[in-house]
């Protein structure tokens, strides 16, 4: 895939999961990085070294239950995270139009003024 694409997908991502056993450098946690993502990933040497203290490491053999856990635990304590799902939850091209777009076209101006 062309680099914008990749980059596109970056943007449109909540986090990065990389459950990786074996991982000879870990590009996609550089990549998280710098989209600023939420990191999830196998606690493996490449991984962390690459991840530092910012991701959330977990064991390659834990539990599914174990991992959903610490992500969640995670992303409720995410300042950004926390944001995004406001902005995409309040903020949908649907509203947007009906709250903004759609009175300008029929000629009101905020507060109620007609143009």
């Amino acid at each position: 895939m062309p680099d914008e694409v990749i980059a596109d997908f970056f943007r449109l991502a909540d986090a990065l999961l990389l459950p990786s056993r074996e991982e000879g450098f870990g590009l996609p946690v550089l990549e998280a990085a710098l989209t600023r993502l939420p990191i999830f990933c196998a606690d493996i040497e490449p991984l962390r070294a690459l991840a530092g203290e910012g991701a959330t490491c977990f064991s390659p053999e834990a539990a599914p239950a174990e991992v959903a856990a610490a992500i969640a635990a995670r992303l409720q304590t995410d300042d950004a995270f926390r944001r995004a799902v406001r902005v995409r939850g309040a903020f949908t091209w649907e509203s947007i139009y009906q709250q903004h777009l759609a009175p300008l076209l029929a000629g009101q101006l905020p507060g109620g003024q007609t143009g």
